[in-house]
């Protein structure tokens, strides 16, 4: 776990925190990669990503603690930043644009006109499929992010500079000086209004019907969406503070608030005792003027948790669903008893029996690990050169099934085992075997029941060539820009 934060000194800061009966938060990194006062900071469970005055965007790679690159798409100060999921990012700034962007290559997919004026917050609903903005345009816009367009606009009296979704993406809560309007997604209008004393700098839900809010002084409080009232109150620095931010971490709700005081504290929610205090769990004083912060979750034993379980879990139900083994395992072997029923070959009934031993072995292999693909994806390779080389009748060899220099699926066939990095995802390899499987299963079996035919003077088969398989990439045009209407 680790605390990040932005500051006017043009740095990054990073503290290592380390949960337990004493958190401890200890000084781990600081970066220097803007020219200008940070101005925004968003984390998913890999990067950290930054914006800043100086109107770029800087990524870090928290895995491998090193820096990324930079985005320079926007040409004005980056006003916000939020990432869906691990594989998308939007970004919003005082050019009036967001930018929606692919984590995976970081290439900008989108470019959409917002606002006439500067974006000044979003926020993405839990589904993915809808955002808010809200500018200095006094407008709040709703966006359809399948096919990135504006799909509803909506006058406000005041220039709102906070927009958040609620977890369920039930409602929506805007923020415009002092006063938050609650706000239904089913009619579209408001139910509630919530009014402090001073201005509202940040704002963040706890859970889905309760947010904690921070103003232009030292304290924090907690207030409902259904009743509007303040829950708890709490005094929390010496100074205004500049940004709230909560996770739950087993069981555990934690708010984590940075303050002009130079003091970044972690506190313990008791949800049961909402009304109560949350007691203080640990401290760091950065001496800086912070202005940003989030906290990173290093995931890395959950999903070796997680990787467990599924692999477990496929072991309970993968033998219910690689029937393409299977399947290609009994083609195979048939193939080898009609070779024998009708043209009386020996050797394509020991062919058909042998690789379809080894193909269901194969099959079975897979389905008990979906690691283990090794045999499944050698058997149809062995299986073709053994029908190209031994199988067919002397005198027939000229009839090319097989060519050796096949590259109908993007690979030699005799080669691809060799050419397997560990850097490919399983489930990469597993669609290939699958897709070997059936295609060369099919031309297996074929090519093996056509041997008493081909012997006939006149019965030369005609064996199918496939074409190439060509994958259509799919999303948003790249650097498209929509006029908001």
């Amino acid at each position: 776990m680790e605390l990040v934060a932005g500051c006017y000194e043009q740095v990054l800061l990073g503290f290592a925190t380390r949960p337990g009966k004493s958190w401890t938060v200890d000084p781990d990194f600081t970066h220097h990669a803007h020219s200008a006062s940070l101005s925004a900071i968003a984390v998913n469970n890999r990067y950290v990503v930054t914006g800043s005055r100086d109107e770029t965007i800087q990524i870090y790679d928290m895995k491998k603690k090193i820096e990324h690159g930079a985005l320079l798409q926007h040409n004005g100060t980056i006003t916000c930043l939020e990432f869906y999921g691990t594989a998308h990012l939007l970004s919003g700034a005082e050019d009036g644009l967001i930018c929606i962007w692919n984590t995976k290559r970081w290439e900008c997919l989108k470019s959409i006109k917002a606002h006439k004026g500067h974006v000044t917050s979003l926020s993405i609903h839990p589904s993915g499929k809808l955002a808010l903005s809200v500018g200095t345009d006094k407008t709040l816009r709703t966006w359809n992010l399948v096919e990135g367009r504006s799909a509803f606009i909506k006058n406000l009296k005041q220039n709102a500079h906070i927009i958040k979704w609620s977890p369920d993406g039930e409602r929506y809560v805007t923020v415009i000086a002092n006063k938050v309007d609650i706000y239904r997604l089913d009619t579209a209008s408001i139910t509630g209004t919530i009014t402090t004393e001073r201005r509202i700098s940040s704002l963040r839900f706890i859970t889905d019907s309760v947010f904690a809010i921070a103003g232009d002084d030292e304290i924090i409080r907690l207030y409902s969406c259904d009743s509007q009232k303040c829950l708890c109150e709490f005094k929390a620095h010496e100074n205004r503070i500049k940004d709230i931010y909560s996770f739950e971490r087993e069981g555990q709700h934690v708010i984590v608030t940075a303050s002009s005081d130079g003091y970044i504290k972690m506190w313990n929610l008791d949800l049961d005792k909402i009304t109560d205090v949350p007691s203080l769990l640990c401290e760091v004083n950065t001496k800086a003027r912070l202005i940003c912060l989030a906290v990173w979750l290093d995931r890395a034993s959950d999903t070796k948790e997680n990787s467990d379980e599924a692999a477990t879990s496929s072991q309970v139900f993968g033998m219910a669903v690689d029937w393409f083994g299977f399947g290609y395992a009994a083609l195979v072997t048939s193939g080898g008893l009609i070779g024998y029923a009708k043209a009386g070959s020996v050797p394509s009934l020991a062919a058909g029996l042998l690789f379809g031993s080894l193909a269901g072995l194969g099959a079975y292999q897979l389905s008990q690990n979906p690691s283990n693909i090794w045999l499944s994806l050698k058997t149809p390779d062995c299986g073709r050169q053994q029908i190209h080389l031994q199988i067919l009748p002397k005198g027939l060899s000229e009839i090319q099934v097989f060519p050796e220099d096949n590259r109908d699926f993007g690979y030699k066939d005799a080669h691809m085992c060799d050419r397997m990095t560990p850097q490919e995802p399983p489930g990469f390899w597993k669609a290939m075997s699958i897709t070997q499987m059936v295609f060369v299963g099919w031309e297996c079996a074929m090519a093996q029941a056509s041997v008493g035919a081909m012997a006939q003077p006149h019965g030369k088969p005609k064996i199918s060539r496939y074409g190439s398989l060509a994958e259509t990439p799919n999303g948003l045009p790249d650097n498209q820009e929509d006029d908001p209407g």
